[in-house]
């Protein structure tokens, strides 16, 4: 009988231990998953990066107009304020002839047969393009372009950027990878950007695992089981990077087989155990007399393990006391239920700080351009539907690569730190601050009215201004910040459009000496044609 009794009970640890290979696999899954999004929002920085550059040049009256001397007047000098993280800026009319150059070029120098180019002319849209060895640099980098649109609207030109492939591996490089990992980073025809841990494998090369990149090019996120580049069975998870859905680069982050298999084996040797004290277990109950309680002690045995295989770890025997063989049984499923709960906790607690990674700027511990993007829409249509209003106050530091320059990037890192814990620390609670990317912030003001806005961001420009920082002893100087504030409904209704009329007031707020506040002066949506959006690339 009692053997009888032993019999679904070793039945329920077998598959308990089914479930919790089921559970960890689907853990590890979702782990490297969340990774992979996670380096490619931050591949996604650097697109945006690129693409805000590249509208902002696309404004610029000179290149709006055609007016191709002055252009080439210009960008020489609005590349060696971007030089550390682009290695040219190319406006080329719409038969593929280069107008001007950031970089000196050839005379002569035609694009039309590059893809991208021909993209670009065809839809009018910013498109991330391939992976190409630079003719003026010999380097490796991945171009980035969008239209160029005259003030009636007609396509006149594009302009470009190309992108170093060191900026996107460092990017990567911000994701901890897990043990025996591995990190790819490919263009949309499967050529490689940059690989983790092997940073002397040539960029461009085609990757020779073709399964994983097929899966990476075919799906905009996904999970799979793939051998890698060092032949290595890996779970990938994998995820596009684009700007608003389209794809350009593509991530994938994988981890070996052989640590998942290393803890299945050390779960299944611990449920082995358990199993063989069980079974011994019973069949030393054989061999004495069977007491009154016993029945009592199995009912509760056999109720805590069938709300163990319904996925209850907090089920109990409460069996405590006396030595008898069933107490032992008891306490021993109650220790591996605190084992599988605690297990089970470890898990919950990982997804949760994953996702906190995904939203938050490392550097600033402010939520990051990922989180403004999802909150500021929905935001919007909750001030549509209650009839309210919303500003958004842009933020940008003077001369912020002068001081890069002067003192070191640890020095821009402690200004960028003090400045992000001023703004979380002077924004209300129903408000939000962010780290739009570089020197830039963003900070969202809920039923803000037009003056209040305004009111609000001289005080942050003016508690800016009363800084005081010093770096190794020295002193930084004085810091200041640009502001352009706009606000729904009265400059825009959408989230890019109200992003953008605050990017033009801070370029108006740059243009016209720094270290102010300017309102945006546009209309639904629409900037003033009267007055053409320009850019001055001082800092």
């Amino acid at each position: 009988m009692l053997l009888l009794v032993a019999i679904p009970f070793v039945a329920l640890l077998i598959n308990d231990t089914i479930q919790q290979y089921r559970s960890l696999r689907r853990g590890i899954q979702e782990q490297v998953l969340q990774l992979a999004r996670l380096a490619a929002s931050n591949q996604n920085q650097v697109i945006e990066h690129t693409r805000q550059l590249l509208e902002a040049l696309a404004k610029d009256a000179r290149i709006s107009a055609g007016d191709w001397p002055g252009c080439q007047a210009m960008l020489p000098d609005f590349l060696a304020h971007f030089r550390d993280s682009h290695s040219n800026f190319v406006v080329a009319d719409l038969r593929g002839e280069v107008v001007c150059s950031g970089m000196p070029l050839q005379t002569g120098v035609n694009i039309s047969d590059i893809k991208d180019f021909q993209e670009v002319v065809a839809t009018r849209r910013f498109v991330v393009g391939d992976l190409v060895l630079a003719r003026t640099t010999r380097t490796w980098v991945v171009l980035l372009r969008a239209p160029v649109l005259s003030p009636d609207g007609r396509m006149i030109a594009t302009v470009s950027a190309p992108v170093p492939v060191e900026r996107f591996a460092a990017a990567a490089a911000a994701v901890a990878l897990p043990e025996g990992g591995e990190l790819l980073i490919v263009d949309r025809a499967g050529k490689l950007v940059a690989r983790r841990p092997d940073p002397q494998r040539t960029s461009g090369e085609g990757v020779t695992i073709a399964p994983l990149v097929r899966a990476m090019l075919d799906q905009p996120q996904g999970v799979a089981q793939f051998d890698g580049v060092d032949g290595v069975r890996r779970t990938y998870g994998f995820a596009a990077a684009g700007h608003q859905g389209g794809r350009g680069i593509h991530v994938a982050i994988g981890m070996p087989l052989a640590a998942v298999a290393s803890t299945l084996n050390r779960q299944l040797a611990a449920n082995l155990a358990v199993v063989i004290a069980v079974t011994l277990g019973v069949f030393a109950l054989a061999t004495y007399s069977v007491r009154r309680f016993v029945s009592s002690q199995l009912t509760a045995i056999v109720d805590a393990a069938n709300r163990l295989r319904r996925g209850d770890t907090s089920a109990r025997t409460g069996l405590r006391g006396d030595r008898g063989e069933l107490t032992r049984l008891g306490e021993t499923l109650d220790l591996m239920a605190q084992g599988l709960q605690a297990r089970e906790s470890e898990l919950n607690q990982a997804l949760r700080e994953l996702q906190e990674q995904v939203i938050t700027d490392p550097l600033t511990r402010l939520l990051n351009r990922r989180y403004l993007r999802e909150y500021l829409p929905r935001e919007l249509i909750r001030a549509k539907r209650n009839r309210g209003s919303l500003a958004v106050v842009l933020i940008d530091i003077d001369h912020f690569k002068r001081i890069n320059d002067t003192f070191g990037h640890e020095a821009g890192d402690l200004v960028l730190r003090t400045l992000g814990a001023l703004l979380k620390d002077g924004v209300r609670a129903s408000d939000i601050a962010c780290r739009f990317g570089g020197e830039e912030f963003v900070v969202v003001l809920l039923d803000a009215a037009p003056e209040g806005a305004r009111q609000k961001a001289e005080a942050m420009r003016a508690a800016v201004g009363k800084l005081d920082l010093n770096y190794r002893g020295e002193s930084l100087g004085r810091i200041t910040a640009s502001m352009g504030v706009a606000l729904y409904p009265d400059h825009a209704d959408d989230a890019d459009s109200l992003l953008r009329a605050a990017d033009e007031a801070l370029y108006r707020a740059k243009n016209s000496g720094r270290d102010r506040v300017v309102m945006s002066e546009t209309t639904g949506g629409k900037r003033d044609s009267s007055e053409p959006a320009s850019y001055s690339p001082q800092g």
